[in-house]
Order: C-alpha cells, then structure tokens, then sequence
C-alpha cells in the first residue's frame, strides 16, 4: 500500500521505507501529533496576541519551544 507524506513511503509491518531508510512508523505518528499540538498552539497564541493576554502567551510560548524541541529529537531519530 502506498500513502502520499511529503516523500512516497510504503507501510511494512510497523516501519516504513522513506527513500530507502526504514522509519518507525511509532516515531512517525509521535511527530505528527507534536506537529499538530504544535499548530494549536500557535493558534492560541495569536489569540492571545489579538486578546492582549500576555501573561498567558507567555506560557503558550514556553510549552512552543519544549514541543519543538521535542519535534525535532524525534526528527534527529528518524531521518
């Protein structure tokens, strides 16, 4: 079965092969659920940011960054 990501990747089991390198389909998922928190988060900040609230954009910032910290370990582990 193949499925469209930004590069073709067939499913085998619980890994993938993205350009010849297999890929934990676990650490996959991992990433793109960050990602999406991620866009939520940057969705409530310009809320904030349209609110005026900036003690609580502080701390919306804050998880941000630990979260795309986190992304982009995860990053290092699949590619």
């Amino acid at each position: 079965m193949t499925i469209d990501i930004p590069i073709r990747a067939i499913i085998i089991e619980k890994s993938w092969v993205l350009m010849g390198k297999n890929i934990n389909k676990e650490l996959l998922d991992e990433h793109t659920k960050k990602s999406r928190e991620l866009i939520d988060l940057a969705k409530a900040e310009l809320e904030l940011i349209d609110n005026k609230q900036l003690i609580e954009l502080e701390k919306v910032r804050e998880v941000k960054i630990k979260l795309q910290q986190e992304i982009t370990e995860i990053e290092k582990e699949i590619f």
